[in-house]
């Protein structure tokens, strides 16, 4: 997917300038003489080709607009492919079996369903509303194998509520055929009528200040997938016997994450990320757009999304609760008490204000010289230029500043 290509431009005097851009998204010279188009090779591209886990080579395979196309190790190969949004709506994958010398056909094909079955194995389709993963299916023979899945999800965001779990295949419309012309009274799209299934298990998501799923929880309240994560994403899974003869499983990471079991990878709508290292394996595809390393998830991912793969952004009005640019002021604070970067007469001056608050003295604390009374400036908590309140960063993003600063900042800044 590339962005800020132009395909034509109006310039003055009402002339308009046409401009052809080859598959990378290079401009394309329209005198020039018309020959192959060279295109260089992948290693130029800036997206990872190789890599060695714990001696064992991996291969990544990327397609001409920086998709991952092929995964391939020593136990599996998968295979991807996406829609002209570039979202992905296919994965087939395939264990390795290795040959065995005088084996028959029944025993290769048993072994080769057991691999399959051990690295989880299979082919599965994907279906999308707009950036959100709507659904899932998987396609197996075993019908002890086949699953449907739905997401559900916050209005307007990428942090998951809930999942309804079916144990069928989804059943697809087969693509019709317009030799003798298109006709809208033969269109199979048109006229197929979807009939209501019900579904065989619905959990809830329990997700962290993030919206990072924790827990699932199924319809008895019980808990059936729970993760612990290292600080970059990186999940260690347990479910319970019950969501495994239920099929519930939850494969959602950080907001917009996908995990892959087979690759061991977040697939990040626009592109792949490690949680193991805590980056991505291919370059940002808008460039230093979305920040100076294009390989870059976040400045901290214990306080930043990147849903799209683009370009990280804050959490804060989900840490805050739906909070807004002027609230939990005396969180802050009361935090301050014990916070070790503040002078040590800021954090007595607190301490004094949280003990006349116990005896009933004051209702609320004050930052030093903020009384009525008071002729010197004071301290006031002031928001950074990266997180102003006017765009719903509370008070847990703010420090003690000089009143006369803050309002300096005010009346300059604009935050």
């Amino acid at each position: 997917m590339f962005f800020n290509k132009q395909p034509s431009s109006v310039l003055a005097q009402r002339r308009q300038c046409l401009r052809t851009y080859d598959p990378l998204g290079c401009l394309l010279d329209p005198k020039a003489p018309r020959r192959p188009i060279h295109h260089p090779p992948p290693k130029l591209l800036d997206n990872l080709l190789e890599r060695l886990d714990n001696g064992k080579k991996v291969r990544f395979t990327w397609d001409l607009y920086d998709r991952l196309t092929r995964y391939e190790d020593d136990r599996l190969t998968a295979d991807f492919a996406y829609d002209e949004l570039g979202r992905r709506v296919a994965k087939y994958s395939k264990a390795h079996c290795p040959p065995s010398p005088g084996a028959g056909p029944a025993w290769i094909e048993q072994q080769q369903r057991t691999l399959n079955a051990q690295y989880d194995c299979g082919q599965n389709i994907y279906g999308w509303d707009g950036d959100n993963l709507a659904y899932e299916t998987r396609y197996s023979d075993n019908p002890g194998e086949r699953r449907l899945i739905h997401y559900f999800y916050e209005p307007g965001s990428f942090i998951p509520v809930a999942q309804t779990v079916e144990n069928r295949n989804l059943s697809l419309v087969r693509e019709p055929s317009h030799e003798n012309g298109y006709h809208i009274d033969r269109d199979p799209l048109w006229q197929h009528q979807p009939v209501a299934k019900p579904f065989n298990a619905m959990a809830w998501y329990q997700c962290d200040h993030l919206g990072t799923p924790m827990e699932l929880t199924d319809q008895r309240g019980e808990i059936a997938w729970s993760g612990t994560y290292q600080a970059w994403g990186l999940a260690k899974e347990k479910r319970t016997d019950s969501a495994t003869r239920e099929n519930i499983r939850n494969p959602l990471r950080f907001q917009g994450q996908y995990f892959d079991t087979e690759t061991g990878l977040h697939y990040n709508r626009y592109r792949y990320y490690d949680p193991q290292v805590g980056r991505f394996i291919s370059k940002d595809p808008i460039g230093f757009a979305g920040g100076l390393n294009v390989y870059a998830y976040a400045p901290n991912p214990g306080g930043w999304v990147d849903p799209l793969g683009l370009m990280a952004k804050i959490t804060c009005p989900i840490c805050c609760d739906g909070s807004h640019g002027r609230s939990n002021k005396q969180e802050r604070l009361r935090a301050l008490a014990d916070d070790p970067k503040q002078p040590s007469h800021v954090r007595g001056w607190i301490r004094n204000e949280l003990r006349h608050i116990e005896t009933g003295n004051r209702t609320s604390i004050r930052l030093p010289s903020n009384s009525r009374k008071s002729k010197s400036p004071g301290l006031e908590l002031a928001h950074g230029h990266t997180t102003p309140a006017k765009t719903g960063h509370c008070y847990r993003h703010s420090e003690p500043q000089n009143a006369d600063i803050h309002k300096i900042q005010h009346r300059i800044g604009g935050y």
